[in-house]
């Protein structure tokens, strides 16, 4: 059994006798606890820094919604479905200013060393009725991380008192599934590789729940190298968008929609070449030897409350 990363439970001594349980329920709840806690402190640099508070709440809100694919068949469908849609609405909610954000940073980047600074302040200059004013931006971060509280709550009012490890198991390799095809269609699909990072760092915050699993140390790190990997690709990506809609038919605005298309196109095979062993194991297979694993552990913690069909399921 792989020994848990050092930063897979984060403290929670401040909620008493949680702290001291090590069951896989508790474990959620306590990421879960994490996640909102990172939303809020995130919160209180909004006013000094809305697009950096934007960024840590979004990825609070992407660890929520991990948890929720994760433990997903041990809640009742209706609480699954609720919860998960208003964590995804919370974080939709900030994705164009996040979005644009990024955006104009890249092309700055991109005109600096293609000296194209003229198309790049025209763009900028077109963009400029859509961008996010701070104070609205501040405003909507405040109304997420509400939502965030509330989902919070309801995640841990309808788990189970018990999460049997096969119906994690499934959740892991669900997610998995979902990634291992999104790196498959991004070879033709550019918005295959959103999906693809998506289910990407969401896979590397369920692992760091099922500790259990074999190697999950090393494939955290990993699947972790894989979205520094990705994260300028969909950089890119976003910004191929951002010049599409803003730009118009100037040849200075095709030469820098040409040079963003450039780095997308290499940063992406570069990824897709570097992972395909990440992704190489079936999910099915994935996802019995997880039940195995977990199970396995389950009983030498508990054995009272082992559940011999888990592991064979």
């Amino acid at each position: 059994m792989s020994a848990p990363p050092p930063d897979a439970h984060p403290d929670t001594s401040h909620l008493g006798p949680i702290a001291t349980d090590d069951s896989l329920r508790a474990r959620v709840v306590r990421a879960a606890a994490a996640a909102l806690t990172e939303a809020r402190g995130a919160l209180t640099t909004a006013a000094a820094d809305p697009h950096e508070a934007t960024h840590a709440v979004r990825k609070a809100l992407r660890k929520l919604r991990a948890l929720v694919d994760l433990v997903g068949r041990a809640l009742p469908k209706r609480d699954r479905v609720d919860i998960a849609r208003g964590l995804g609405d919370a974080r939709r909610a900030l994705g164009p200013a996040r979005d644009q954000h990024v955006a104009r940073t890249v092309v700055d980047g991109v005109a600096a060393q293609h000296e194209l600074g003229a198309a790049a302040t025209a763009l900028h200059a077109s963009a400029a009725p859509d961008q996010v004013a701070p104070e609205a931006l501040v405003a909507e971060l405040e109304r997420a991380v509400a939502e965030a509280a509330t989902h919070v709550d309801a995640l841990t009012a309808a788990l189970p008192d018990t999460l049997r490890p096969r119906k994690l198991a499934r959740g892991l390799a669900r997610t998995y599934r979902r990634a291992r095809n999104a790196r498959k269609r991004a070879k033709q699909s550019d918005r295959a590789v959103h999906r693809w990072r998506r289910r990407t760092k969401e896979l590397g915050y369920q692992l760091a729940i099922l500790d259990a699993v074999p190697d999950a140390a090393a494939w955290r790190e990993a699947l972790a190298t894989l979205d520094d990997q990705l994260s300028p690709v969909v950089d890119h990506l976003m910004t191929k968008d951002y010049v599409r809609l803003y730009g118009g038919g100037a040849d200075d605005t095709a030469a820098l929609l040409g040079a963003v298309h450039d780095r997308l196109l290499a940063g992406k095979d570069a990824a897709r070449k570097a992972s395909r062993g990440l992704f190489k194991l079936k999910p099915r297979k994935l996802r019995d030897q997880v039940t195995s694993a977990l199970a396995a552990d389950a009983a030498v913690a508990d054995p009272a409350q082992h559940d011999p069909g888990d592991a064979d399921d």
